[in-house]
């Protein structure tokens, strides 16, 4: 079955409470496909896709939201403190209007319009 964000279906399978170390992007059989990994990364949270397979991560300890290329290699921080994170825990993507709504530690949301491409 093909879906919006590559060729087979994919997930995330993140490293839960680990302060840096991989993130692994998998097929639905659990089967590794990429990893990744940065050190301005801390704490990886929730994880969302764009439209084109890239994922999103935010860093909950961070203070910081990445763009991970869809073979995890291309790591490039997109938002961070100065953008008004603090403690990202929660992503959600809305593809049709390329919004990003980032809920952090303190029930606050933000939202920010991302370029396209």
């Amino acid at each position: 079955m093909k879906s919006q964000i590559g060729e087979e279906e994919h997930h995330c399978n993140k490293s839960c409470g680990v302060k840096t170390g991989p993130t692994h992007r998998c097929h639905w059989d659990g089967k590794i496909v990429a990893k990744f990994s940065d050190d301005g990364l801390k704490y990886p949270g929730n994880i969302v896709f764009d439209g084109e397979g890239r994922m999103l991560v935010c860093g909950y300890m961070s203070n910081s939201l990445h763009l991970v290329s869809q073979d995890c290699v291309g790591i490039e921080q997109l938002l961070g403190k100065a953008d008004g994170l603090d403690k990202p825990a929660t992503l959600g993507y809305d593809r049709t209007t390329n919004r990003l709504y980032v809920g952090m530690k303190a029930n606050e949301l933000k939202v920010f319009q991302l370029s396209s491409g």
